[in-house]
């Protein structure tokens, strides 16, 4: 299941997705069955991004119906606006990935889970390495196996970039 919010008016670059100003929800009466494993902009890396791709799956089998929202904020496109992604490599334990914004600034986050399908949850994505009074310049993120899997799988992790 997946769903893709994009941009409000021609020329506008999403600005945030993942933890910074866009992001996802899935929702259903019993919680934790339905689990997010992609929240990221499907803009090539490099490029700016337009729009948020959000897909869940379920973690067990599930009678009942559930849902999937994705959500963007939009604006003008900033200067040097691009996507930053770095991926663990494949194998079958929690694990982390860091993409930096060199020179940058981060405005956004993301994160993408690949390999195996309602095993691994997004366990954390969030801006690092700002403060009080500097922007953030890279994003983290972590996936955790939700029943422990011998499937191979790994995390991407995406920072949307600006010229600071």
């Amino acid at each position: 299941m997946g769903g893709r919010a994009g941009p409000g008016g021609l020329g506008e670059c999403v600005v945030g997705a993942g933890a910074r100003g866009g992001g996802a929800a899935a929702g259903h009466q019993r919680r934790g069955e339905g689990i997010l494993d992609t929240v990221a902009p499907p803009a090539p890396v490099g490029g700016p991004a337009t729009s948020v791709l959000v897909e869940a799956d379920e973690s067990d089998p599930l009678a009942g119906d559930w849902n999937v929202t994705a959500f963007a904020i939009c604006a003008d496109p900033l200067s040097g606006q691009q996507v930053v992604a770095a991926s663990t490599a494949s194998g079958s334990a929690n694990d982390g990935a860091r993409a930096d914004c060199t020179g940058q600034v981060a405005t956004g986050s993301g994160a993408e889970i690949v390999g195996v399908v309602g095993e691994v949850v997004i366990d954390n994505a969030y801006p690092i390495d700002g403060s009080a009074v500097s922007a953030p310049t890279a994003t983290t993120v972590y996936g955790q196996e939700e029943d422990g899997t011998t499937g191979s799988w790994y995390i991407t992790a995406y920072a949307l970039c600006a010229d600071g």
